[in-house]
């Protein structure tokens, strides 16, 4: 089963990942949270290759925005999420080939965000929606929505973890555009894999509305 979180930076996604994650340590199953897993470099080529026959409109997709855009995309940036996104796909394809949960605050379609971060909406056309579209489904894909202004001022108070540069500020309208993109694909197409939060709020109320959410997992 594989499970994924996507939002801005500091709505939460790593906190309810993490009680999520709590949660299911109470059953037998095999767990693999965040990123924490050691694979040797011949493993990773395997899923890696698994991965790229069955994905391969996913792939091809990539490597076709990737030059079609690159006008538009700073080389450094796409080469990091370049990394970022195999990274992705060995955990997905090595939780998929066993009976493993696999729970992302982030994941492959929270790489998209930023993946197509450099890209304006006038060249949002064909390729950009068939990559969303080709993508990898998750079990459950968890959207957390908070505004833009909150987003910003929660990653200020943080200590770790990602923060805003005038290159990220900048690209936030279209990160909100890709957002609502990829929440429309799946309202219209894949309903029952979705979990839609709004306004999420860290209190007690939060962990019941969690809780509740934890039980279709399990039906």
């Amino acid at each position: 089963m594989i499970i994924e979180f996507i939002g801005f930076p500091g709505s939460g996604k790593s906190f309810l990942a993490k009680k999520l994650y709590n949660q299911f340590k109470k059953s037998k199953k095999k767990i693999i949270f965040e990123n924490k897993l050691k694979l040797n470099l011949y493993l990773k080529l395997y899923f890696l290759i698994k991965f790229t026959i069955k994905n391969l409109l996913y792939i091809f997709t990539i490597f076709v925005i990737s030059f079609k855009n690159k006008k538009f995309i700073d080389p450094i940036w796409l080469i990091k999420h370049r990394k970022w996104m195999i990274n992705e796909i060995i955990l997905y394809e090595y939780c998929k080939k066993g009976n493993r949960i696999l729970i992302r605050s982030e994941g492959l379609h929270h790489r998209l965000l930023f993946f197509l971060i450099g890209i304006d909406k006038k060249n949002f056309n064909f390729f950009e929606k068939m990559l969303i579209r080709s993508t990898p489904i998750p079990d459950k894909l968890i959207m957390i929505e908070i505004s833009k202004k909150k987003s910003i001022k929660n990653t200020i108070k943080r200590n770790n973890g990602f923060k805003y540069d005038d290159y990220t500020k900048f690209n936030l309208k279209k990160q909100y555009f890709i957002l609502h993109m990829i929440k429309k694909f799946f309202k219209k197409f894949y309903k029952s894999n979705f979990i839609y939060i709004k306004k999420i709020k860290f209190h007690s109320e939060t962990i019941k509305s969690l809780n509740k959410y934890i039980w279709k997992f399990y039906t």
